[in-house]
């Protein structure tokens, strides 16, 4: 009978790679990633995926709670290296770092990086977040304390969002257990009772200081906070936020604020949308995997996942009949942390990850040792198939946050799953890195930059047009991995299409706008108030104005490897009405011309290694 089982067990698993032809492959030691963050009582385990240094190269940083963190600069030959210490990132005192994000909070066009933290275990007391900003060359700065944001709890996720839509990213932090307890029925603890830190909401306030203002907004949220993303789920045009709570049965269910723009306020509407769930709260993803033209919120726990599938503003739990559940077998609850959607075969649909971890300091709730993490392959018929043993994504670790992101810019995903120090499963204990073997599906990926909105374009929406079908993502500001920030390339599987007819970008707050994309298996760079151009990474301009036209505030790109040093302006006469420096060490310069000047034509020169440059534009009212 074993044998038997053994053999079904074997063709099964043959019949998954025949029929989905595509695996991942486990490549952390090979990459040159060897990395196992030291948990205090098995939290944290944040990661973000982000190019730190403007190559085209995603980077990867990890959160490495009681031991140092880890920056790891993608190399571009399939390898990493870690780059913490030269990128002064070495973090000092007593400290427990447990998640991380990334934000270009000053839109010079680098990513900043903000990691929460929590110090109770190794001394009392806590310890406090930390916002480094980039240099712009490979290097980092500490500006916590003068940012304003050197508050000391228990932190645990974070998202950028622009809520007042002025430019600049805001940041919300969730924040966890303060004083924790149980509830007893005769002796018997039957759950928890904890008392929790209040959420953080800090508003920028444009000169690298940030304000709080989470009681002002009634954002203050005291459920145990354990992830959350900024999101537009009634699409409106402005970031709302997503917090899914921990110990929501027992304390708070999860909250859903709702951003009143252009009023600066927020209303809790998750009881009124359905979307006030109780349960352990551990992450969120979001995605349209049924492409009806709204999202849709996958929130995982411990015990049965949810599936929050959104019709008329209104959300219904379809995690059963979908296949996505995901709550218990051999009478023994399975704990879900990280998620993400993501098309991962290209071909078309959005799948479901999920990162699987033991909870061993739960002794009345009877919880996996060994959990593997599960890929759930969407069918397209709106259900998923668990293909994570087929295709070499069923580890079996203490699994937290996860991202995903192409780290080989072969149009394929790539995941990154946290692993902790686990007792119970001490073989092959680190940080994992999949690499996806691929598939000859077709693939699109966009990056995009935000002019009059914030730089990083965190909030916009984006619908791919292919046929008669739409394809719908989201470009949001991290947190919802658990702890962790997957890839702001925003990527489109297109299974065996070979063209799409047009791709509309919903700015936050701003025109939509339209581009006719003509090549596929590339990436493409779309600029706001730049779509009768579109910039590819790929070309062969060496400098680009944009928007065109303005109202006298613009950007000079360059893809030269020596930027100019000067930036001149001539009317049409000749004459010079202004010059500025150009920022070195940077890829693209901010002018904002003098109020005083007439609208009309003008001349924009600058010297350079490859001669003199010119291009005309027009400056209006």
């Amino acid at each position: 009978m074993r044998n038997t089982r053994l053999f079904a067990l074997c063709i099964a698993i043959i019949l998954q790679v025949t029929a989905f032809g595509q695996t991942f492959e486990e490549v952390s030691l090979s990459s040159g990633i060897d990395f196992l963050p030291h948990p205090s009582s098995f939290m944290g385990g944040g990661v973000a995926v982000f190019d730190f240094n403007n190559d085209g190269l995603e980077d990867i940083y990890f959160a490495g709670c009681l031991d140092e963190d880890a920056l790891f600069k993608n190399l571009g030959n399939d390898s990493f290296e870690n780059v913490t210490e030269s990128a002064g990132l070495l973090l000092t005192g007593d400290k427990n770092t447990t998640g991380v994000v990334t934000g270009d909070i000053d839109n010079d066009g680098d990513r900043d990086v903000f990691v929460t933290t929590w110090r109770a275990v190794i001394a009392p007391g806590y310890a406090s977040n930390y916002l480094f900003r980039n240099n712009g060359d490979e290097t980092f700065t500490d500006i916590t304390l003068e940012a304003g944001l050197a508050d000391s709890v228990f932190s645990l996720s974070a998202s950028f969002i622009d809520i007042n839509q002025d430019g600049f990213l805001d940041l919300y932090v969730g924040n966890y257990v303060e004083n924790p307890s149980f509830i007893e029925e005769d002796g018997v603890i039957m759950g928890f009772d904890h008392e929790c830190f209040e959420d953080f909401f800090y508003l920028n306030n444009g000169d690298l200081t940030f304000s709080h203002m989470a009681e002002d907004l009634g954002i203050n949220n005291a459920g145990c906070a354990l992830a959350m993303s900024a999101t537009d789920y009634d699409r409106d045009g402005d970031s709302d936020l997503m917090v899914a709570n921990d110990f929501g049965e027992f304390i708070i269910p999860n909250r859903l604020y709702n951003n009143d723009y252009p009023d600066f306020s927020m209303d809790d509407v998750a009881p009124v949308t359905g979307a006030n769930i109780g349960l352990y709260g551990m992450g969120v993803a979001i995605g349209d995997y049924d492409e009806d033209q709204d999202l849709d919120y996958y929130i995982t726990n411990l015990g049965a996942n949810v599936l929050l599938n959104q019709a008329d503003g209104v959300f219904e739990d379809v995690a059963l009949e979908t296949g996505v559940i995901n709550d218990s077998s051999d009478g023994l609850l399975h704990t879900s942390w990280g998620t993400f959607f993501a098309d991962l075969d290209n071909d078309t649909y959005l799948d479901l990850f999920v990162t699987n971890g033991h909870i061993p300091t739960v002794d009345f709730i009877d919880n996996h040792v060994e959990d593997p993490n599960l890929y759930y392959h969407n069918n397209g018929d709106g259900t998923f198939t668990n293909v994570a043993p087929a295709n070499g994504l069923a580890d079996v670790q203490m699994g937290r946050g996860c991202a995903y992101g192409d780290f080989n810019l072969d149009g394929q995903l790539d995941i990154v799953v946290v692993n902790l120090q686990n007792p119970g499963v001490p073989e092959n204990l680190r940080v994992k890195l999949f690499e996806n073997q691929g598939t000859e599906n077709h693939w699109l990926d966009i990056t995009l930059e935000g002019v009059l909105c914030n730089r990083d374009a965190f909030g916009t929406q984006v619908e791919l047009y292919v046929g008669d079908r739409i394809f719908l993502r989201e470009l949001n500001g991290g947190g919802g991995c658990h702890a962790s920030q997957e890839s702001s390339r925003l990527h489109f599987g297109l299974g065996t299409l070979e063209e799409v007819d047009s791709l509309v970008v919903h700015w936050p707050g701003g025109v939509p706008e339209t581009f006719l994309l003509e090549e596929i298996d590339t990436q493409h760079h779309l600029v706001q108030g730049f779509s009768s151009g579109i910039l590819h990474l790929n070309a062969d301009n060496l400098f680009t104005v944009y928007p065109m036209p303005n109202k006298g505030s613009f950007t000079v790109r360059t893809s030269l490897s020596t930027a100019p040093k000067t930036i001149f302006i001539y009317d049409l006469q000749g004459s010079l009405v202004y010059e500025q420096a150009w920022h070195q060490g940077k890829n693209s310069t901010d002018i904002q011309l003098p109020r005083t000047l007439a609208r009309g034509m003008y001349t924009l020169q600058f010297s350079s290694e490859a001669g003199i440059q010119k291009s005309t534009l027009l400056v209006v009212e």
